[in-house]
């Protein structure tokens, strides 16, 4: 006997197909309802993944007055596929382009209407969201048979539905005073984008209830529709695009948690705005790491007022990091010298002469490596300014992994609050650069002649070039090689630009604990 029991069913709202059978007369109707009902399947398909860029679609200043957005992939929340293939297209924010003739429901590549923009003169100074809806066009020409156009008295139609792109410009009147911002310009990006993510609206909770795309597309404008994908934000001051920020509103794809009160709390959405909050600081902060000539005296205030709960920050290291620095060189040596000293010399191997020259050969090649680790890169302490408290520490990989999930759903950092913040330096970094830097600098240099004196007695001098050859022969020790599991191939590039930073470190929000019982007030 089944265990299953058939209980109801429902057919209301179902998609219709045609159903083709020999003998039935095929109208245009039949085909566009099959075309219909295809779409409407996949734009179900669309929504089930969730709204937002799978690839592409970036934004830059084409010029000062025109953007440019990359071909890519997305889905608007309409679940509609948003795709510009072929190479960049250019938009001038200042002169509208020519009147489009759309169809009017978009033909067969949406099934909602946006509104269309009036005519315009010039732009007003503020913020702008970019955004980007499907169109469609009619194009080419068939003839029709009067006949069996059933009335229709043209002679030919159109051949084919063409999909195309809508792009939008938006004005943010909710940011700043009707869209224009009266703020600081220099940390103007950094705070519209934090506007976005609803950072000061809601500095305790918004981190931690997240914004829906539903939530988001409301707090930027009510001029939106379920047809747009958000693309970025730009701002427009003397007559020119003052900057483009993608990260803002760009968001990668994600579904919607199934309808609960606590989806806020538990959906997609915490962890895709936590990971574009991290992707826009990284984006300015590049920005600023590539125009700018001395990082040393670059301030984090002065560009920022929030910062996301981690980042990473290229470094330069604090003069007192270089005796770790230093022992990890003669480290390196030690083993070195260990293993190859048959290779250099038929004296009885002794441990004391061991370490007299590999203390010799790090004072060769360390200065170097030090000058270059200390003097590109910001400084922690200029960066994140004197009323911040600052704990610098070496952790593993495990514990910076726990410490960047955790930060998706993380609040703020407020630098206007004097803030508490760790910087973690990870132990298979350091420790992989440094052997990186040992095999640049000794395949560059070679090592110079040791003259040691030993136990009143005279030790032979060792050349450098048969020093050399041993380091070309055995290499990097291969225990010290294994435990750091590095490719060094991939720093090659990074150390031959004398004033490319070489230590990424990563700053994290420090919880601070509360004492409800204790709490003063």
């Amino acid at each position: 006997m089944s265990n299953i029991r058939t209980i109801g069913s429902s057919f209301e709202q179902g998609l219709r197909m045609p159903n083709y059978v020999n003998g039935r007369t095929l109208h245009a109707e039949d085909l566009r309802a099959e075309q219909e009902a295809t779409f409407q399947r996949l734009s179900n398909l669309g929504q089930a993944v969730g709204p937002g860029i799978v690839e592409g679609l970036q934004v830059e200043t084409a010029s000062a007055t025109s953007l440019s957005v990359s071909p890519g992939i997305g889905l608007n929340p309409e679940g509609h596929v948003i795709h510009l293939s072929g190479v960049p297209v250019t938009l001038s924010v200042t002169i509208q382009p020519e009147a489009e003739t759309f169809l009017g429901n978009a033909g067969l590549f949406q099934n909602c209407v946006v509104a269309t923009s009036g005519t315009f003169t010039s732009i007003e100074t503020g913020a702008y969201l970019l955004t980007v809806v499907p169109a469609s066009r009619l194009e080419g020409s068939v003839p029709v048979n009067s006949v069996a156009s059933r009335g229709n008295t043209a002679e030919c139609a159109a051949r084919w539905i063409a999909e195309g792109l809508e792009f939008r410009a938006i004005r943010l009147t909710k940011f700043g005073n009707n869209g224009t911002d009266t703020g600081t310009a220099n940390t103007r990006r950094n705070r519209l984008a934090h506007w976005a993510f609803g950072s000061n609206a809601h500095p305790t909770t918004s981190y931690m209830m997240g914004l829906s795309p539903q939530t988001l597309y409301a707090r930027l404008s009510t001029d939106l529709t379920p047809c747009d994908l958000l693309l970025g934000v730009f701002y427009w001051a003397d007559n020119t695009i003052t900057f483009v920020d993608n990260w803002a509103v760009r968001r990668a794809v994600a579904p919607e948690y199934p309808d609960s009160p606590h989806e806020p709390l538990i959906g997609s959405s915490r962890r895709v705005n936590g990971q574009a909050r991290f992707s826009q600081f990284q984006d300015q902060l590049d920005l600023i790491t590539r125009t700018t000539a001395n990082l040393a005296t670059v301030s984090a205030a002065d560009y920022f007022r929030y910062l996301p709960p981690l980042g990473f920050l290229p470094v330069r290291l604090a003069p007192q990091a270089t005796n770790s620095i230093n022992t990890l060189i003669f480290q390196i040596m030690q083993q070195f010298i260990t293993q190859a000293w048959p290779l250099l010399t038929s004296f009885q191997i002794n441990s004391q002469l061991i370490l007299l020259i590999a203390t010799e050969l790090t004072q060769q090649i360390s200065q170097p490596i030090l000058s270059r680790l200390t003097t590109a890169g910001y400084s922690i302490g200029t960066f994140f300014g004197e009323n911040t408290d600052i704990h610098v520490a070496q952790v593993d990989v495990i514990t910076l992994e726990k410490a960047m999930q955790h930060s998706w759903h993380d609040q703020r950092i407020d630098l206007m609050r004097s803030p508490q913040i760790d910087i973690y330096l990870l132990q298979e970094v350091i420790r992989g650069l440094v052997y990186a830097l040992v095999l640049n600098r000794v395949d560059s240099t070679g090592f110079a002649t040791v003259n040691i004196g030993f136990a009143g007695l005279f030790f032979p001098s060792i050349p450098g070039p048969l020093i050399t050859q041993a380091w070309k022969q055995i290499g990097m020790p291969a225990q010290l090689k294994d435990s750091i599991g590095v490719d060094s191939d991939a720093l090659t590039a990074a150390i031959k630009q004398p004033n490319t930073p070489l230590i990424y470190a990563a700053f994290v929000r420090r919880e601070q604990p509360i004492d409800f019982f204790n709490a003063d007030g």
